[in-house]
């Protein structure tokens, strides 16, 4: 029996927008979609997305709803011109059923308190990608939220995540990466000299702080090493200071920005991959990629990903010694390259999570 073909629209209002995961990942499923034969579109004020989808020959259809209420100025802006949005929301809703959209994917905190006061035979996904925090516990909206996911259905990226949202209900498909992409064809690693790699935004929630006082440590005892910083943010500065207060800016090489093939060359070539987020990270996409290109993983106990695959060597986060014990340990124990990436290839392959968001639309 065929399946039925949807019309989904695809909606997002974000605070600030920047590429990272969530916008290649919203990417991934929307291409899916339409390679089954489903309509997809985009209405959002979100520039990266626009430019994504529409250089992919997207449906782009550009609105402009309302900053989600996830700070102190947004929360008393959302709740004083609620109204205001609300008509708004209609305006968008009513875009929607013109286009006989059957499906809504409602990425932003923002939507999923107006929208669906407007959606009636419209299916609607509140997905779920940001780190759960103050923003959502201390809000006095999430009570709202709540009660419109009861209607519709919300998805996670992780059970870590689920957990954190404190909605049992929801629905959790861990990402996906494409595993031929990442593919190592040289599987000799180098463990005379091996390579530390960490990836993500130059800030206090990423751990890179906790990265740079583990290699100092380690090179108390063991100098036969190097390691690679890739990020960018306003810490850049702070680190490049630390790195060359401790005399290793030789081999603590920091990257502000490398294009993406760039950046697989480098996870083809690392032998511990490192991400020590010291808060809840969602998911932890980079790990999974570095997995694909064979490299070790490390982690923290606040990545989602450490729940589903017993190859990532956990750590507690903020603790320096615990990281190099771990790198201790993982140089001793010697991982093949094969089995790092067999692990990735069954556990985070693309199409699983692809198929899985398919299902979604039953």
């Amino acid at each position: 029996m065929e399946k039925m073909k949807q019309r989904i629209a695809i909606t997002r209002f974000p605070f600030e927008s920047q590429f990272g995961g969530e916008e290649l990942h919203t990417l991934q499923v929307a291409k899916h979609w339409r390679e089954q034969g489903h309509e997809v579109m985009l209405f959002s004020s979100c520039p990266v997305l626009i430019d994504l989808f529409s250089e992919d020959g997207f449906k782009v259809l550009p609105f402009t709803l309302t900053k989600p209420p996830v700070t102190k100025g947004r929360l008393i802006m959302f709740t004083l011109f609620y109204k205001w949005y609300l008509f708004k929301a209609w305006q968008l809703a009513k875009a929607i059923k013109k286009a006989k959209v059957s499906r809504v994917y409602c990425l932003s905190f923002s939507e999923k308190l107006l929208l669906p006061w407007f959606l009636n035979n419209e299916r609607y996904y509140f997905v779920e990608h940001a780190r759960i925090g103050n923003w959502f516990y201390q809000n006095p909206w999430k009570k709202l939220y709540y009660k419109f996911a009861k209607a519709g259905q919300v998805v996670t990226v992780s059970k870590m995540m689920a957990c954190d949202l404190h909605y049992p209900e929801a629905i959790v498909i861990p990402n996906g990466v494409d595993v031929a992409q990442f593919k190592r064809e040289n599987v000799i690693r180098n463990w005379e000299r091996p390579q530390l790699t960490t990836v993500g935004r130059l800030t206090a929630d990423k751990g890179i702080d906790v990265f740079i006082d583990a290699l100092i440590e380690l090179n108390q005892t063991n100098k036969n090493w190097q390691a690679t910083i890739v990020g960018q943010g306003p810490l850049a500065p702070v680190f490049k200071t630390k790195i060359m207060g401790a005399g290793l800016q030789d081999q603590i090489e920091l990257i502000t920005k490398l294009p993406r093939p760039q950046l697989i060359m480098l996870l083809k070539k690392t032998e511990i991959f490192c991400l020590l987020s010291p808060k809840t990270d969602p998911f932890g996409l980079v790990v999974a990629e570095a997995m694909a290109a064979g490299a070790i993983p490390l982690a923290t106990n606040k990545c989602g990903i450490v729940d589903y695959s017993h190859l990532i060597y956990q750590v507690r986060a903020n603790n320096s010694e615990a990281v190099v014990t771990a790198v201790k340990h993982i140089t001793a124990d010697k991982l093949s390259v094969d089995a790092v990436q067999q692990e990735a290839a069954d556990k985070f392959a693309l199409n699983k999570m692809l198929d899985a968001y398919e299902q979604l639309l039953v």
